[in-house]
């Protein structure tokens, strides 16, 4: 899945929560869990698709992974070798997911001070992160940036940058589905009429594919 394909799938679940009037509980713990993130203002404004390459990550060591009670901290990266721009203090998995943003303070030892992050978990699969131009341009850390890159930025970038975000187990289990889709298809086509009874025997493992040849 193209990262710029998150766009549209990402406000399609914020559409759909919104528009819900059930509780939605959370089903799986953010520890240890990494979403990709995708951000237009990063195509608009800059940095360039190198440093738009952002990922953020939750975790506890102190926990399992499966435990949705434990708090978890949070770390937004970006860039060739993924160096960390913002790290955010342990808070509260959501239980239950709502329409709203969540601020999260950021820790003393992020590389910008006094830091925080807006993120409204959408639900298991999808996030929105909000965080200011400064981190985003934020690249002291990174070993393969030049020097004085924050002056770079233009004027007219906003103030607040916008990432729209999918679970990375989530892209995994998607892409899977697609090439099972376009497997499915190209045998169809191959096989004929035929095609739907050979493939549950393929899929229980009553014959194998290649005997078909």
């Amino acid at each position: 899945m193209n990262r710029q394909t998150y766009f549209e799938p990402v406000k399609e679940a914020a559409a759909r929560a919104a528009a819900s009037t059930e509780r939605r509980p959370q089903t799986k713990s953010l520890n240890e869990q990494r979403f990709i993130l995708y951000s237009p203002d990063c195509v608009k404004y800059g940095p360039n698709e190198l440093f738009s390459t952002t990922e953020i990550e939750f975790n506890n060591p102190h926990a399992p992974p499966e435990d949705l009670s434990r708090p978890v901290a949070t770390c937004i990266s970006h860039g060739l070798i993924q160096f960390p721009i913002c790290e955010l203090d342990y808070f509260p998995q959501p239980g239950y997911f709502c329409a709203g943003f969540r601020e999260l303070k950021g820790i003393d030892t992020s590389p910008k001070p006094n830091t925080k992050a807006d993120i409204h978990f959408i639900d298991d699969d999808h996030i929105i992160v909000k965080i200011s131009r400064d981190l985003v341009w934020c690249r002291e850390m990174d070993i393969m940036s030049s020097s004085g890159d924050e002056e770079k930025m233009p004027e007219n970038a906003p103030q607040i940058y916008t990432y729209y975000g999918i679970r990375a187990e989530y892209v995994k289990e998607m892409d899977a589905i697609k090439l099972e889709g376009e497997r499915w298809e190209n045998f169809s086509q191959k096989h004929g009429p035929y095609a739907s009874r050979l493939w549950s025997l393929i899929q229980t493992g009553q014959i194998q594919e290649r005997e078909l040849c």
